[in-house]
Order: C-alpha cells, then sequence, then structure tokens
C-alpha cells in the first residue's frame, strides 16, 4: 500500500454554520468520517497543528482512495497530498541515480 501525507487547511471563506449548536452538528459529522477511516485503517494518524486551523493526516490506500477521501472535505478544508516513499526505496533510487551521473562522467572524460 501507498502511504500518503495529507496537509488540511481550514478554509475560512467556506460556509460554515454560525449557529453553534448546527456547527457542533456539523463537526460531530465530520469527526465520525474521520473516526471511520482510522477504524477502517485507511488513515494511520491525523493531528492538529498548535494554531487549530491545520493539520495533517498519513493515510495509506491508492491515489483514487486518497482524492476520493479529501475531496469529501471541500470546500470546508483545502488539502495538500504527498505520496510518500519508504526511505530504503529512495535511497535505492538515489544511488542508482548517483552511480548513473558517475558513469556519464566518467565517460565524457575518456572522449
Amino acid at each position: 500500500m501507498t502511504k500518503f501525507l495529507i496537509l488540511w487547511c481550514t478554509n475560512l471563506a467556506a460556509p460554515f454554520p454560525t449557529d453553534s449548536k448546527e456547527y457542533k452538528s456539523f463537526m460531530d459529522h465530520i469527526w465520525a468520517s474521520i473516526d471511520k477511516r482510522v477504524k477502517e485503517g485507511m488513515l494511520k494518524d491525523y493531528g492538529f497543528f498548535l494554531e487549530s486551523k491545520a493539520g495533517y493526516a498519513i493515510a495509506e490506500g491508492t491515489a483514487e482512495q486518497v482524492f476520493k477521501y479529501v475531496s469529501m472535505f471541500a470546500p470546508y478544508w483545502t488539502c495538500t497530498v504527498h505520496e510518500i516513499m519508504p526511505y530504503e526505496k529512495g535511497k535505492s533510487i538515489l544511488k542508482e541515480v548517483m552511480t548513473g551521473a558517475i558513469e556519464c562522467a566518467e565517460a565524457a572524460k575518456r572522449k
């Protein structure tokens, strides 16, 4: 499964309920959706940044699943999604790139 870092931020221009009871009900629905994804295993971690208007989530799944999930929160929250490459895989790829660059440089010197 692919992991994704989701950075979310409250869209202060969104049409949030202005009545306190309606706002609490709205947020209860949002939190229930997040709780459901945690229970299903899609969300591995979810947190708030200290300013309380933004935070992050670590999700696991396909790009299509994550796209569908973050789209549900528009226009109330904006999300930036980054696919996470595991360290060992990234290190391996960079070693290949460096080896190729060295080989090209050495070949250019021989010409």
